[in-house]
């Protein structure tokens, strides 16, 4: 979705856009197709598993060995048949190996990551997230003339939130409607137990909008969850998540890119983290004051969510202090920065 976001603005740019994905389960072929980029699907494979030391530590989320990866992505390349300005890769099993192998057929190589746990070769690399020592995670991992852009002022948002942050909503500090988006797959199911806390609340003047993805695993049992729930509405793989944000009071959701989502909108969050890499991006959010950090999934509970509920619905002057916080952490023009940066280089 991030990939998709930057496309965009590229493509407004002047850029001719083409993605580059494996043929897994849950593949978002049809949703980059639908907003007219082209995808090369490589064939889908299971994953297998790299006793070799040095690769990366989610080398097997290739499916293949990254020589293959590269030869497919190649051939690609060579089909598309005019000159690669720009190689954007975003892939938690890609290093400097795979990058340094596709150099020679690309002008310019530019990486999103978050993890900081592996070298890159590229000339621009992106973190768009907030973390305290940001400056000092790359030392060693990228060529001395790479690029580093840091932090969330490079959020990559769709142009949507750009336009709805421009019609900002006065919030009062009252909660009336709460939405819940705990990422696409969301395979814990944390929705179901933050929807277990919502009840607990008997509290049917709250409306909830119920956010899931069309990959999720247990998207059957929460629409009809949802559908016995009093003012509850579910929504799957929505395409208005800034209208849906602009008109909540309260979020419930996860620490990954809707973070910066939410900010861009002002709109105050009960945080829960569902993969490790989220933990220190929530941790330093909920330092500034912009977020409630609940914890890691595992750890959090319907009755916590419950409490946190309970202690902002009585607390409206606390819930329009998240507000204004959260909405000085992301400014929504990341994509334009970014865009500009790369125009540089031509």
């Amino acid at each position: 979705m991030r990939c998709l976001a930057l496309a965009s603005k590229l493509h407004a740019s002047g850029y001719d856009i083409h993605f580059i994905c494996r043929e897994f389960q849950g593949h978002m072929a049809d949703t980059i197709e639908a907003q007219d980029f082209r995808v090369h699907l490589l064939p889908g494979t299971g994953a297998i598993s790299y006793p070799v030391r040095g690769r990366p530590v989610h080398a097997d989320w290739l499916g293949v060995s990254w020589q293959e990866d590269t030869a497919q992505c190649a051939d690609v390349l060579n089909q598309i048949g005019a000159a690669i300005n720009w190689l954007i890769i975003d892939h938690y099993a890609i290093d400097a190996e795979w990058e340094s192998s596709l150099r020679s057929m690309v002008e310019r190589i530019m990486v999103i990551d978050d993890l900081a746990d592996r070298r890159h070769d590229c000339d621009l690399l992106l973190d768009q997230n907030l973390y305290q020592d940001s400056e000092r995670r790359y030392a060693g991992l990228v060529n001395k003339d790479c690029e580093l852009l840091l932090g969330p002022k490079y959020a990559l948002l769709r142009e949507e939130f750009r336009v709805q942050r421009e019609r900002p909503r006065k919030r009062d500090g009252l909660i009336k409607d709460i939405l819940v988006f705990l990422g696409g797959a969301d395979p814990e199911n944390v929705t179901g137990m933050v929807l277990d806390a919502i009840a607990s609340l008997d509290r049917p003047d709250i409306h909830v909008d119920v956010v899931i993805g069309s990959s999720n695993p247990n998207r059957k049992i929460l629409e009809s969850r949802c559908a016995d729930m009093e003012n509850v509405t579910c929504h799957c793989q929505v395409t208005n998540m800034a209208e849906l944000m602009i008109n909540a009071d309260l979020a419930i959701g996860g620490g990954g890119t809707s973070t910066w989502e939410r900010c861009a909108m002002e709109l105050p969050a009960l945080v829960v983290s569902l993969a490790d890499n989220q933990q220190p991006i929530a941790e330093a959010v909920a330092s500034t004051g912009a977020i409630v950090y609940m914890g890691r999934s595992e750890d959090v509970t319907a009755d916590d969510v419950r409490l946190a509920l309970l202690e902002l619905c009585n607390s409206p002057k606390q819930l329009l202090k998240h507000s204004r916080i959260s909405g000085g952490v992301v400014d929504g023009l990341g994509n334009q920065r970014i865009t500009e940066r790369m125009a540089r280089y031509r």
